[in-house]
């Protein structure tokens, strides 16, 4: 059988380090069985846990095993290569599960493709990034940015990199990271001198990278891709066009004035393709329930859309035309022709959506309670099915997951509940500005 021509990225979001390492060990298991025969790239936020590789030495550990459980972080002792390393929250890391027989069988090449794919990714956000000849990971004026560790069972891949955000580097302290005595530790917040809206960038911009390094197409999938084979709706994307999400819709291409034109033919093409990701979502469930998934997508790309006054700034033009174009993307979503049969539907979720207005006033559990908002709302529609018609469990949160991915890659906006809390707060509207009467 021929290789994969594509790499399916599933983000699993924050999870345990403990059931994401079974979750890597049983996928390398069935790409090596032949079960499987897709490149997955698997990003995962872990909670505190320092992990010891191979060639983890004693003098790497300044405390031990217990002074540091006492302290919260779990201990784990793994196959990979490589000496002692932490993961925490604000990190970016990423497991491929690759077959280098359709690559190259080269563990040289292939550590030096995941640096590569790093420092690409580094140079979008404005890092200038390099290796250190001798050690594996990479560097930014001197100190580390990434770590890298590997392991391969008859040349599938599994763990990988951690590529620090928004990390707090204080726990770097606890160990000596990778055993390199004196390295100091850096993250892209503490080279940027911001923490806004980083997470979805570097994601974007890694995973654009790892397309363009390893000459593959990057397919989008939901966390459930991981558990099945089930294609994304969003089909084969050509990295190229994966973006950080401030460049996925062309604002640097507006002129100022913004072209009314070109701002009109944007929108009218991204609506459009917002529709046919709710078409694809819908050929996960029966037909009965199309409307209800429509619903859910629109209703989602509409909110998202809305968001365009509490990002944060791009230079002018770039930024006018964001907010323009945005805000034509959320108009046409209210318009009849795209509303229509489904009216009833969109005023049942947004009531839904305020009776948990409370707790959206968090910013923190806003995206959180959309999700589950959607996902009872599916679930309700398809409770009123005959019981042979209804789909099977966990539908609709396949379906409302994926319907997450492709409206954030569509639109160009990350970040659900920045604008659940611009627009609600406590059980009171807050008007955005260019909502304001007149």
């Amino acid at each position: 059988m021929t290789g994969s021509r594509s790499i399916r990225v599933i983000d699993l979001g924050r999870r345990s380090y403990s059931d994401v390492l079974t979750l890597q060990r049983r996928l390398c298991r069935e790409r090596v069985e032949g079960l499987r025969h897709e490149d997955l790239l698997l990003l995962v936020e872990h909670d505190p846990v320092i992990t010891l590789g191979r060639s983890t030495k004693a003098s790497s550990l300044p405390l031990s095993v217990d002074e540091l459980t006492r302290r919260g972080l779990e201990v784990f002792e793994v196959e990979r290569g490589g000496d002692v390393t932490l993961h925490a929250p604000g990190q970016l890391v990423g497991y491929p599960i690759f077959q280098l027989q359709d690559h190259r069988p080269d563990l040289h090449w292939y550590l030096r493709q995941l640096e590569e794919a790093l420092i690409v990714g580094l140079a979008v956000l404005g890092i200038t990034a390099e290796r250190n000849p001798g050690l594996t990971g990479v560097w930014t004026g001197g100190r580390k940015i990434a770590s890298i560790g590997i392991h391969v069972k008859q040349w599938v891949t599994f763990h990988g990199f951690a590529l620090n955000v928004t990390t707090a580097l204080d726990l770097f302290d606890l160990i000596v990271p990778c055993g390199i005595q004196g390295v100091r530790m850096t993250s892209v917040a503490q080279e940027l001198g911001t923490q806004d809206g980083l997470e979805a960038e570097v994601r974007a911009a890694v995973v654009a990278a790892f397309g363009t390094v390893f000459n593959r197409l990057i397919e989008l999938g939901t966390r459930h891709s991981a558990l099945g084979t089930r294609p994304s709706p969003l089909g084969r994307v050509p990295s190229a066009e994966y973006r950080v999400p401030s460049t996925v819709l062309p604002y640097g291409l507006m002129a100022e004035p913004v072209d009314v034109a070109k701002l009109n033919a944007v929108a009218d093409d991204r609506v459009r393709d917002i529709l046919k990701a709710a078409s694809s979502w819908a050929t996960e469930a029966p037909a009965a329930l199309t409307p209800a998934i429509r619903a859910v997508c629109v209703r989602l790309a509409e909110m998202v859309a809305d968001q365009r006054n509490y990002l944060a700034p791009l230079p002018q033009p770039e930024e006018s035309a964001r907010t323009a174009i945005l805000g034509s993307i959320a108009e046409r979503l209210r318009t009849e022709p795209v509303t229509t049969g489904i009216d009833g539907l969109l005023t049942e979720l947004s009531e839904l959506e305020l009776r948990a207005t409370a707790s959206w006033s968090l910013v923190d559990g806003a995206q959180n309670e959309w999700i589950a908002t959607a996902i009872h709302f599916l679930e309700k529609q398809a409770a009123a099915l005959p019981i042979g018609e209804r789909p099977d469990s966990y539908w609709a949160d396949d379906v409302v997951a994926g319907i997450i991915v492709s409206v954030r890659a569509l639109i160009g906006v990350d970040e659900l509940h920045a604008r659940t809390e611009a627009r609600y707060s406590g059980s009171h509207k807050r008007v955005a500005p260019d909502e304001a009467a007149p």
